[in-house]
């Protein structure tokens, strides 16, 4: 029954396609809508683990604090270019997380997870995201052998059964390079090349040591023209306005600076581990935001404000 469902899947995407390639007039309804699936991992990703193990090891922001412009990077990849300038309250969007946290008994990981989703709608998230769990075995070998390939593995499992459902769209994949989320999307890429549209990857720790790192297998595989590592998500926002073709529009550039700023100033100056942290931070957004201008008013759109110093 499972197999002649996605059998089922494969055909209707397949007339999609060739709907697409023949410009009919349903390619052109189906033209408003970017058809990309969001995919994201939590820690360190969405929000900040404050370097509390085995969630992560990024320090830079406090525990739980959600990073400046993740929700309206998310927004942007799920809008695209095509269709609506901005969302629809009442749209449906594509965001799924992947979590490395295990199904455990009574779905409570799960549950505290979804508490913190429908927290987050009230923080600016555009729509509910659907969520993809870990597994124990995984997790076990993270923890007690330091091994991230099964937890790479898991990942990319749950990629691949996840588009064999929606087999018409494209994804995206944004994740950290703490634990083994490169490497996780590696292995998509390997599987899918056509359906992985970009692969970024939020830096909380130097290159070198970063799981499965190997730049020389990138660029023989075609991974190293998918792949922005970055440090904060304006840097990504750009990255995604300058592709070719390009994954936001400009207008989008735009949001994730103003959201960005606006995110850094509702932090809690206690939430910081102490000035630097704080200091380090806001100097990063802001040359990022700087670049960002730079393409703004090369693109005659009005350029965004920087971080105020003065918090």
């Amino acid at each position: 029954m499972r197999s002649s469902i996605l059998t089922h899947f494969k055909k209707e995407a397949a007339v999609q396609e060739a709907h697409m390639l023949l410009k009919t007039k349903k390619s052109k309804l189906r033209m408003q809508k970017p058809w990309r699936k969001i995919l994201s991992d939590v820690d360190d990703t969405l929000s900040c683990s404050a370097g509390h193990y085995p969630a992560g090891i990024d320090k830079r922001y406090g525990k739980k604090i959600i990073y400046p412009g993740v929700l309206a990077f998310y927004r942007e990849l799920d809008l695209g270019t095509t269709g609506p300038v901005s969302w629809p309250p009442s749209a449906v969007g594509n965001l799924v997380f992947l979590s490395a946290r295990p199904h455990v008994y009574k779905d409570h990981s799960e549950r505290r997870n979804y508490a913190k989703f429908a927290a987050l709608r009230n923080q600016g998230m555009h729509t509910n995201p659907s969520l993809l769990s870990g597994d124990m075995s995984s997790g076990t070998e993270y923890m007690f052998k330091k091994d991230l390939e099964p937890m790479a593995m898991k990942k990319f499992q749950n990629f691949k059964e996840y588009i064999s459902i929606y087999p018409e769209f494209s994804h995206v994949f944004v994740g950290d390079n703490g634990q083994g989320d490169v490497r996780g999307g590696e292995l998509m890429h390997l599987h899918a090349p056509k359906k992985l549209e970009a692969l970024y990857i939020h830096q909380v720790q130097s290159l070198d040591v970063t799981h499965g790192y190997d730049p020389d297998r990138w660029r023989q595989s075609g991974l190293n023209t998918k792949l922005c590592f970055f440090t904060n998500f304006v840097t990504a926002g750009l990255d995604a306005v300058s592709r070719s073709p390009p994954l936001i529009r400009m207008e989008g550039l735009q949001r994730i600076c103003y959201d960005a700023v606006e995110d850094f100033h509702k932090i809690s100056v206690k939430s910081w581990e102490n000035l630097a942290s704080m200091t380090a931070a806001r100097s990063d957004l802001n040359q990022s935001i700087w670049c960002a201008n730079l393409h703004l008013v090369k693109n005659k759109y009005n350029p965004c404000p920087m971080i105020r110093a003065e918090r």
